[in-house]
């Protein structure tokens, strides 16, 4: 687990409307990772100026030859095989590139258990630290802390992310903090209920405003409620967290394949991030989940 440090979100608009994108489980390197879902929410961030997003494991597959899970039907079509004795370094350089237009807006970067178990497996934990210092940003490891700070300037034309390095900087009249807190998700639950009781089993350990779980590929959202009292113990007070299971980029079911999650009889993954949505000036937060592709239109 890491404590990051801060940011500072510095913004120009009187009563702006931030979106918190939690990116994970793209699996890149199988054949059923859905780039275009993928490709979409990318986008999206890099078109809003007010998107913030944070990278939460598994961005890659790393499963090579040698691993009991490696099935030839599940690599990329795009991977030769000649690619696969330095794979590690090739899909570094594909994610690398894929989120590097959007990296001035990564508040940070973890690691997932399919890293974990591949840079265990070969001494390359250095993968991830090559990833995150192409992106600029900390690595918050399989769970981190992230606390934003939502300050307004005038003077700029758009929002800009700043690393904060000075305690000064920060808790200042006027700022609101967002605490945040990740992690990349834990178990093997099938059903819904057994996901959220998991991701809620993670927000109850931590003192956050915001926690971001993936893993599960479902996209789940939900409010957590605490009770306290004021500084004088006099008055009870609430304290509310906004819980995300954020969505997969990998698909369970894809034709002329038969991968894990099939076999085993898993549920279809929710494709594409869920997101938070976060007024400062009003300290408003609205957690919400996607459905890309709804609905039928007649050519």
């Amino acid at each position: 687990m890491e404590s990051s440090g801060a940011r500072l979100v510095l913004y120009p608009h009187k009563d702006p409307e931030f979106r918190i994108w939690p990116i994970a489980d793209i699996h890149y390197g199988n054949v059923s990772c859905a780039k275009d879902f993928l490709a979409a929410d990318l986008d999206e961030i890099r078109r809003d100026p007010y998107s913030l997003w944070s990278l939460l494991g598994d961005y890659c597959d790393w499963i090579a030859p040698g691993d009991k899970r490696f099935d030839p039907e599940c690599v990329d079509e795009a991977l030769k095989v000649r690619d696969l004795a330095r794979l590690g370094k090739l899909l570094t350089e594909k994610i690398v590139a894929m989120l590097e237009p959007i990296k001035a807006r990564c508040i940070g970067a973890g690691y997932g258990n399919h890293e974990t178990k591949y840079f265990r497996a070969n001494a390359q934990a250095c993968i991830h630290e090559t990833l995150c210092k192409a992106l600029g940003v900390p690595s918050l490891r399989y769970s981190g802390w992230v606390d934003l700070w939502f300050e307004r300037r005038r003077d700029i034309p758009k929002p800009i992310v700043v690393m904060v390095t000075k305690p000064g900087s920060v808790g200042r009249p006027g700022q609101t903090r967002l605490r945040c807190f990740q992690h990349h998700g834990s178990g093997g639950a099938i059903t819904t209920g057994g996901k959220l009781n998991m991701a809620l089993r993670l927000a109850q350990m931590v003192l956050a405003d915001l926690v971001m779980v993936g893993h599960v590929h479902e996209a789940l959202a939900k409010p957590l409620v605490r009770l306290e009292t004021d500084p004088t113990g006099t008055f009870l007070q609430q304290h509310v967290c906004g819980v995300m299971i954020t969505g997969s980029y990998l698909k369970t079911y894809r034709e002329d394949v038969t991968g894990y999650g099939e076999e085993r009889g898993y549920a279809p993954a929710t494709l594409g991030a869920t997101r938070a949505r976060y007024r400062p000036c009003a300290k408003e937060l609205i957690i919400e989940s996607k459905a890309q592709g709804v609905g039928l239109t007649v050519a």
